[in-house]
């Protein structure tokens, strides 16, 4: 969605050999290629490897299966309403074998063209979101059917054609990562996969959580697939551009700390460069990005400060390093009676080493049971006369992110307890929520 309209290299309807591939990649030439080209000469000249991975948002209109849905905006259709925009379920691709055939040969014409730029791919990720009918370039897939696909077509293809290339499953939001892994890594396809990547986000939350939530399931996955290369394949701060807001640079140190912390091989902002509105997008999906252009002419650019958050990492973690330990602790300057706790609705709970002395707690881990309500409270002073910003422990796991999230006290108290759990702490030492009679303890 990243560019000023739908895009493919093998456009004519029924060329399922690819005779009239452009394997010239035209459309790339004008600005793409130099600037990778450039990228890849400056890597070089610091004596790094330059690596270069490709993601398919849509196979070309004329492969995929008829849609129900019209297209949300103009563009090259083919009957069925078959564009690049948007994807029919479960499946956005054909299922005709000469359309799999040919999508899989599609990667291999692709690796050989730019190679033949003098930009050799290290890899594909089979997918960008394969769970999303997006309205701007989209192809539905779910696990069981992409592993067919990696095993029966894909796989081989790459194995014959590419076999230095790697290839990585899944590239959506990572608290569904797991699930994929299971179906991946539980059959043929596997033999084929190098890795799993995973998208920040985590579906149905606020935007300013993304990066915040579900790394849980990177720990997950990282103990249930260890030969699994985990990539953190986007991150991105959006709705549109922030300039100096210092939570969105948070956001990218912790998230870049705690999937390192996990096992990740690296970690990819979706755009590092882009227009003085968040764009070009023409879908209008506009967002922020690290560096951008701070007018319409763009002869002049503003840096932000999650610039050099991602440089940071990039000189002080190079390719090859190996983490060796990790202790992450938090340090305040007071405790939870006078310092915010910086929370909000649906982040995630989890067990850590206690914070701050004996008696004041730091105020991510400090708790009270309400007396009147019976909800877990978590005790943020600042916030006591703000009831709607005074947050409980949620009453079930979420059912995307399996884990305790919080919720909002004071909808709890209008709603009758709705969404807001109510506990008790019994002789046996226990922390019971009551409705449901379960307790509380690590996951498994």
């Amino acid at each position: 969605d990243f560019c000023t309209g739908s895009y493919d290299f093998a456009p004519v309807d029924g060329d399922f050999e690819l005779e009239q591939f452009d394997t010239e990649v035209t459309h790339d030439q004008a600005e793409m290629i130099p600037l990778m080209r450039a990228a890849k000469a400056a890597t070089e000249r610091r004596g790094a490897d330059f690596k270069l991975f490709a993601s398919p948002w849509s196979p070309p209109a004329w492969l995929k299966a008829p849609n129900p849905i019209q297209p949300t905006r103009p563009t090259i259709t083919f009957p069925g309403n078959r564009s690049m925009l948007g994807s029919a379920k479960p499946m956005g691709l054909s299922r005709d074998a000469k359309a799999l055939r040919a999508w899989a040969k599609y990667f291999g014409k692709f690796a050989d063209a730019y190679k033949a730029q003098n930009l050799s791919l290290w890899g594909f990720t089979v997918q960008n979101e394969p769970e999303f009918s997006a309205p701007w370039e989209a192809c539905r897939w779910n696990a069981s059917d992409t592993a067919a696909f990696v095993a029966e077509h894909l796989g081989p293809e790459l194995k014959t054609t590419h076999p230095e290339l790697l290839l990585f499953v899944f590239d959506h939001n990572r608290d569904h990562m797991v699930a994929w892994g299971d179906e991946i890594y539980g059959g043929p396809a596997a033999k084929y996969v190098d890795g799993l990547a995973f998208h920040w986000y985590a579906g149905g939350l606020l935007r300013d959580l993304d990066g915040a939530v579900a790394h849980y399931a990177v720990d997950t996955a990282a103990a249930k697939f260890p030969s699994a290369k985990l990539l953190p394949s986007e991150g991105c701060n959006c709705p549109g551009i922030r300039d100096s807001d210092l939570l969105r640079a948070e956001r990218y140190a912790h998230d870049i700390l705690r999937v390192l912390k996990s096992g990740a091989v690296g970690w990819v902002d979706w755009n590092l460069l882009l227009d003085h509105t968040g764009g070009p997008n023409h879908l209008g999906n506009d967002c922020d990005a690290p560096i951008h252009a701070a007018n319409k002419a763009g002869t002049e650019v503003s840096v932000q400060s999650y610039y050099d958050v991602i440089g940071h990492f990039s000189k002080h973690a190079p390719p090859g390093s190996r983490r060796v330990r990790t202790d992450v602790r938090g340090a305040y300057a007071a405790a939870a009676s006078s310092t915010a706790a910086s929370a909000t609705v649906g982040l995630e709970l989890t067990l850590w080493p206690c914070e701050g002395p004996d008696g004041f707690p730091t105020p991510r881990q400090s708790w009270r049971v309400q007396d009147d309500t019976t909800f877990l409270e978590l005790v943020d002073a600042t916030k006591a006369d703000d009831p709607w910003h005074v947050y409980c422990v949620s009453d079930v796991n979420d059912p995307n992110l399996e884990t305790l999230a919080l919720a909002s006290c004071e909808w709890g108290k209008e709603h009758n307890g709705t969404a807001t759990g109510r506990f008790a702490l019994p002789a046996s030492g226990q922390i019971v929520e009551t409705k449901s009679d379960l307790c509380l303890q690590f996951a498994p």
